[in-house]
């Protein structure tokens, strides 16, 4: 795998982050991670981006606490956090629900967050953020959060669908 000239990001709170768009990094992680983008691959069929409405929270009550939907403004630029899941919420101490990004983090942090979300627009492709030192003791870097796009027109992504990998707490948290 080869990261080109992608940011690698380094969050105030000590770990230091990669992105990347290539889904060869599924293959070192956590299986409900790699269980959800296959429902995301299925769902968009033929497409590049599924819509929202293709999306079904029934189906996906395994991941609903650790994901976010994040509504993306017309520019592709201002985002703002539509529904945040409660493990979400409790690993930050606060729901965010309903606040814009710039609202939702410390300035430093919330740069690091919206250049993710923004490489998700520019790409209309998921994005995986991973620890450039792995956790725990397992020394192969695992997807820490899925960044998923969703469209309604099939053009411009109007929401992106966040997961937080298992196991990965607020250190982790780049949503």
């Amino acid at each position: 795998m080869t990261w080109g000239n992608l940011a690698r990001p380094v969050l105030p709170c000590a770990r230091a982050w990669e992105r990347t768009s290539s889904p060869d990094v599924l293959q070192n992680c956590s299986r409900r991670t790699s269980e959800l983008y296959r429902y995301w691959e299925n769902r968009r069929g033929g497409r590049a981006m599924p819509r929202r409405a293709d999306i079904d929270p029934i189906e996906m009550r395994d991941w609903l606490s650790r994901l976010a939907l994040i509504d993306v403004g017309p520019e592709g630029t201002r985002f703002r956090y539509r529904l945040v899941g409660t493990a979400l919420t409790e690993l930050r101490g606060s729901d965010p629900t309903g606040l814009s990004v710039d609202a939702a983090w410390p300035a430093d942090d919330a740069e690091i967050v919206l250049a993710a979300y923004r490489q998700v627009v520019a790409q209309k492709a998921p994005v995986f953020c991973l620890p450039a030192r792995p956790f725990g003791q397992d020394r192969t870097s695992q997807v820490g959060v899925m960044l998923l796009p969703l469209s309604s027109d099939g053009e411009r992504v109007d929401v992106i669908l966040g997961y937080l990998s298992d196991g990965v707490g607020i250190r982790g948290l780049v949503l």
